[in-house]
């Protein structure tokens, strides 16, 4: 995969819905990690969710006026960084969906797509500094690749920053299957998602009898749903963003919302 997108001075942090929510210390992390990296970082604060559970649900015209709000609180961004795959490709791949009858409108949203980025990605090919794997630090860990990481065109970004580090990362078996949240689909058909969420809780307990203490992933929504079925199994594992992995000395102290399994 390649990216031609040159080096930024500003980023825009685009926080989602769930680390505004439920896990701060992510949304924290972020802003710490682009600015000890020499970036400006903004966060506007008119922010708003993406529209992705509306455009998911099939809900369209609910979705398009939540978009309409988030591109005008962004629009001005020399480069949008999200610590989410799935927002990432709800607004690269999904949202110019909502404007196809609107030729100005797709323009513009096309043109700040072009300039939104996963956080791993952005840190691999627009960032291009192989020194900052040095930054990462922390228990072994085994990794979770979620299913938006694919949808984006991403495969192996993660592990390769991981296995340029210090962290000990273990192969984690069906690591490309689903957790089985999907959003609306753990709501919608419970019995599926369930029987999915427990063949990677297994994986999970395999991979920490091999020596991993943590479960490394991109996206909160996986990371929340494994959370708390491990949680509910008694399973003593963390569960962290992979921003959350990057030293003390990079990151402001925070820890919030680190729940283990116990």
């Amino acid at each position: 995969m390649k990216i031609d997108f040159p080096k930024p001075k500003t980023v825009t942090l685009f926080s989602t819905c769930l680390a505004d929510l439920f896990y701060p210390q992510v949304r924290h992390s972020t802003k710490s990690l682009f600015e000890s990296l020499g970036y400006s970082v903004t966060v506007p604060k008119d922010q708003t969710c993406c529209g992705q559970p509306a455009f998911n649900s099939g809900k369209w015209d609910q979705a398009k006026p939540v978009a309409d709000a988030w591109i005008k609180a962004f629009q001005g961004a020399e480069c949008v960084v999200v610590p989410s795959g799935s927002c990432t490709a709800m607004i690269r791949v999904n949202m110019p969906h909502l404007y196809e009858g609107d030729k100005d409108k797709l323009a513009q949203v096309e043109a700040l797509a072009e300039r939104t980025f996963e956080l791993v990605e952005f840190l691999t090919y627009v960032h291009r500094d192989e020194t900052v794997a040095s930054k990462l630090a922390g228990n072994p860990v085994t990794y979770h690749y979620s299913c938006h990481q694919r949808e984006l065109g991403l495969k192996g970004e993660t592990e390769a920053l991981l296995s340029a580090s210090a962290v000990v990362c273990h192969e984690l078996e069906g690591k490309e299957e689903c957790c089985g949240f999907g959003g609306a689909f753990s709501a919608r058909m419970p019995e599926i998602s369930a029987a999915m969420l427990r063949k990677k809780l297994a994986n999970i307990g395999q991979a920490a009898s091999q020596g991993a203490q943590c479960v490394v992933a991109n996206d909160l929504g996986c990371l929340m749903n494994m959370q708390c079925a491990a949680q509910k199994a008694k399973m003593d594992i963390e569960f962290k963003h992979v921003v959350e992995l990057f030293s003390s000395e990079t990151l402001a102290p925070g820890g919030e919302g680190r729940v283990r399994g116990t």
